[in-house]
């Protein structure tokens, strides 16, 4: 059976709707898709329909019948015929479980275990295949259709002897549902449906390569326009960083302008402060080191007094706030003066 890719999917559907209105045999040599059927089994009869006929065939458990019978009617039959079997109930086993509603998603495993446990059956002797029926409180009803691997094995020599590819089994239930088994026998595939997936592909190929050509020819033919456009694009960008370069070095030469301009501002204020500083120490002080900061004014210098009476004199000015001894007092050898080192911040609110 051919398998087209995703997209190629509205190919595929116009060779299945080119197929219907010719021959199923031409429409098997052209495309090699195999023709979709059914096999209904039912009161021990076996029914295989497809579009344009269906014959009826005995169906018994040991299926030699069905096979003689398939063998005679072969010649009935459509070339590349792909079968979906659907079995009656009767052919499988199948088994009802209660099981608590917490094993849903280990039902698998609990029904091997069960079904290794109460039947004679081993899980390499079967195919089966759960579903759940209903529902009560805490507790969920499970069917177990179960079917011989001997039949599946047999049904396929059947297929595959009489050039049938099978597709699904199916167990005849009360309502849909999904299939018990999956074939996967590539021997049965005709000899068409084996050439023409490779013809399909080159042609596939070759559409998708001319379609492609199709698109791309005009940029072909403008491929120097593309390429001095690139060109004048690459021009345009190293342009634009350049400008960018400029504009940045304007704006340093602007921002360096700002901090001169605001240092000569600060020239004032650091006058006031030094004017304060000299008003507020007392004449019996004088100063070794000053050094301002933005926020902090640090000073050390010898006073004849004590150096706790001028931060009491600091703390007083509306202009400095907290005042503080920073540094260790000792008296100066020879003079007897105290040498102090004050800090105090120029922004805050005083204690």
């Amino acid at each position: 059976m051919i398998r087209f890719p995703g997209f190629l999917n509205p190919l595929r559907w116009w060779v299945q709707r080119m197929s219907e209105i010719v021959p199923d045999s031409a429409a098997d040599w052209l495309a090699g898709l195999p023709l979709r059927s059914k096999m209904v089994v039912s009161e021990g009869k076996a029914r295989i329909s497809w579009r344009g006929g269906q014959i009826l065939l005995p169906f018994d458990t040991d299926l030699s019948s069905f096979g003689e019978g398939l063998a005679a009617e072969r010649s009935r039959l459509p070339r590349g015929l792909s079968l979906d079997v659907v079995l009656p109930t009767s052919a499988a086993l199948v088994r009802t479980h209660r099981l608590p509603s917490s094993s849903r998603g280990r039902l698998h495993q609990i029904l091997a275990l069960d079904l290794t446990r109460d039947t004679p059956l081993s899980p390499e002797e079967v195919v089966w295949k759960e579903r759940i029926i209903g529902q009560e409180e805490g507790e969920i009803l499970v069917d177990q259709l179960i079917v011989k691997r001997s039949i599946l094995h047999e049904l396929r020599q059947i297929f595959s002897a009489n050039h049938i590819l099978p597709g699904k089994l199916f167990v005849r239930t009360t309502e849909e549902d999904q299939p018990l088994v999956i074939f996967e026998d590539r021997d049965a595939r005709s000899e068409a449906a084996g050439i023409w997936p490779k013809v399909n592909w080159a042609l596939a190929a070759g559409l998708v390569t001319c379609l492609t050509l199709l698109i791309v020819q005009p940029y072909l033919r403008d491929a120097e326009k593309v390429e001095n456009l690139t060109r004048e694009r690459a021009e345009l960008t190293q342009q634009l960083v350049e400008l960018r370069t400029k504009v940045n070095e304007k704006s340093e030469g602007i921002g360096a302008a700002d901090r001169i301009a605001r240092a000569l501002d600060d020239r004032v204020p650091r006058v006031d402060i030094l004017r304060e500083l000299t008003v507020r120490l007392r004449d019996d002080a004088w100063l070794s080191d000053v050094e301002i900061s933005e926020d902090l004014l640090r000073f050390s210098g010898f006073t004849k007094g004590s150096a706790a009476d001028l931060v009491i004199d600091l703390a007083s000015s509306p202009h400095f706030f907290n005042p503080r001894l920073t540094g260790q007092v000792s008296i100066a050898p020879g003079t007897g003066a105290e040498r102090y080192e004050i800090s105090l911040d120029l922004t805050g609110e005083s204690e």
